[in-house]
């Protein structure tokens, strides 16, 4: 978990002020205020973006936005985001909003089949910044009878943080590679964030490398919130030797799934993970889309990054990592409340999942899965033209 850059004159710097932010309302809440306090610059990139009462509002807010002369921009993901409408991507234009699709299927660069746009980030006027996990869509803002998909973001409020990240989306937009391969971060002794990048065509692996390093490190306790958990051989390898030295370790999963093929996938672990030493809990209110991990109560991290390979090696995707103990302390709570809602998964209550039909099923989704993962992310890289090739070897 140490940290590659760190200004020498840090400690003379106003430390970045962070928010934890839960998916739903709340999430919602701070996403209509950052577009309506913009004054000046804007950027919005998600993958989802649905045409639905949830996207609506947020369209007439960027419209908002961009008719009192804010610079407004907005990058979705062309599969992600295949239902929003012509009608709707004019409206934006109109009104000066900067839109465009990441990544159509089949382009004369490239095959687009594994290599999404998975990021969600918002950067407001080069000081606020949100990052999580949360997409913009009905069911992640929830409603009156339906409960929101479980999420988690972070607000940062920086300077140094919303300046790079600034030129960062710009980059994206523009298609400029050159700034993608930049380090971000702010932050002193007490409170560090760094912005972590995962981009394995061009040679960003700093998510997994995070999620490595602070496994291999962790002393006493460890808690991940994992959505299509299917993590690979070495990340496995790490749990299991923490949980050996006596490290609790807790997984928050799916109960419930919107890709139920990954959920039987990750069912096939579970007697694995239990005999490893791993507590197990499966949150069965709603679907489960959080990605965030709290270890040793003094680091955290929240983003897109799904501990499987896809996000590993296929998409484009964000994290924000956290050296502070008061922000562990918060992410961790956070947690613990998410826990207090789950059921625990045992040897005992997993008993009548393991019939032979069902234990065939869940191999069979579990290679099916994985299989499908590899072939999603060879084809990422069988690009016709690329710009800078892929930097460096799995390590």
């Amino acid at each position: 978990m140490k940290r590659k850059v760190r200004s020498q004159n840090s400690s003379a710097k106003a430390e970045p002020r962070l928010t934890l932010v839960h998916g739903g309302t709340d999430y919602f809440e701070q996403l209509h205020r950052m577009i309506a306090e913009a004054q000046t610059e804007l950027h919005v990139q998600t993958y989802i973006f649905d045409p639905d009462a949830t996207g609506k509002a947020v369209v007439e807010a960027l419209v908002a936005a961009a008719k009192r002369n804010v610079r407004v921009t907005l990058l979705v993901d062309a599969y992600g985001s295949g239902s929003l409408p012509k009608s709707m991507i004019e409206t934006l234009q109109a009104a000066g909003v900067r839109i465009r699709l990441f990544g159509p299927w089949l382009s004369w660069q490239s095959l687009h089949l594994g290599r999404r746009l998975h990021h969600k980030v918002v950067v407001a006027d080069g000081k606020f910044s949100l990052i999580g996990g949360i997409n913009i869509a009905d069911k992640y803002h929830g409603s009156a009878t339906q409960r929101a998909w479980l999420d988690y973001a972070v607000k940062i409020e920086s300077t140094e943080i919303g300046a790079q990240l600034n030129r960062l989306c710009d980059a994206h937009f523009e298609k400029r590679y050159e700034y993608r391969r930049k380090h971000i971060s702010d932050g002193n002794a007490e409170k560090h964030v760094d912005i972590l990048l995962n981009d394995w065509l061009l040679g960003k692996n700093e998510i997994q490398v995070s999620y490595w390093k602070a496994i291999r490190s962790a002393k006493s306790e460890m808690t991940i919130v994992g959505t299509y958990f299917l993590p690979g051989r070495r990340l496995s390898y790490s749990m299991r030797k923490a949980a050996q030295r006596g490290v609790e370790i807790k997984l928050i999963l799916n109960g419930t799934s919107d890709v139920p093929i990954v959920r039987r996938a990750t069912n096939y672990l579970y007697d694995r993970l239990l005999r490893n030493g791993l507590k197990l809990y499966e949150w069965p209110h709603s679907v489960l889309h959080g990605k965030a991990a709290v270890v040793d109560r003094k680091w955290t991290t929240i983003g897109s990054f799904n501990l499987n390979a896809l996000s590993a090696y296929g998409s484009i995707e964000m994290n924000v990592a956290v050296e502070s103990k008061n922000f562990a302390a918060v992410a961790a709570e956070a947690f613990e409340q998410a826990i207090a809602e789950c059921i625990e998964i045992t040897t005992t209550n997993l008993q009548p999942r393991q019939k032979w039909f069902q234990r065939l099923l869940n191999w069979t989704c579990y290679h099916l899965v994985v299989t499908g993962f590899s072939l999603l992310t060879f084809t990422a890289y069988k690009r016709f033209w690329s710009p800078k090739p892929r930097a460096g070897r799995l390590g």
